[in-house]
């Protein structure tokens, strides 16, 4: 099928809703997603950069210095990294979103905020080797992976299996 047929095609599936407009959206957002800031800055004329520090100013993270923040449609990471640099906060800022980034647009974005890629280092191994009872290590498996026998605290025993303590 031409690829304009194929288009036709996936954008009248879209319009029924459902799996296939899910898919349609995911895929057109994860094909502009790289050139995604670039056009929003030149078509709002910068607006968007205010409306994310205006957003930010109402979501008032200094209420909430320590606080845990989730970015929905966190996309290119804008708002979570200038949320981070937000004077004051030093809490936690969770994105996700459902366009996909290849592994070198991840990379290119990640180090032009060293600061926003060392908070998102930490805490993504604080929850991949962090102890399970704090939230993170579901089902052992970051210790599983590098081989940690994990809290081996020695183990109690009842009253019935001693007579005194010393």
């Amino acid at each position: 099928m031409p690829p304009i047929d194929l288009e036709t095609t996936e954008a009248r599936a879209a319009a029924a809703g459902g799996a296939e407009k899910r898919a349609y959206v995911r895929r057109i957002f994860s094909e502009i997603a790289p050139r995604y800031d670039l056009l929003n800055h030149l078509l709002s004329f910068n607006i968007d950069r205010r409306w994310r520090r205006r957003a930010i100013a109402i979501l008032d993270p200094t209420r909430r210095p320590g606080g845990v923040f989730v970015d929905l449609c966190a996309g290119t990471l804008d708002v979570a990294a200038e949320l981070s640099r937000t004077r004051g906060f030093r809490g936690l800022v969770l994105g996700t979103d459902f366009a996909d980034q290849d592994g070198d647009e991840q990379d290119r974005r990640l180090d032009a905020d060293p600061a926003f890629k060392h908070a998102l280092y930490k805490h993504a191994c604080e929850g991949c080797y962090g102890a399970p009872e704090y939230g993170g290590n579901r089902d052992l498996a970051g210790w599983r992976a590098i081989q940690f026998a994990g809290d081996v605290q020695p183990r109690g025993y009842t009253d019935e299996e001693v007579s005194g303590r010393a």
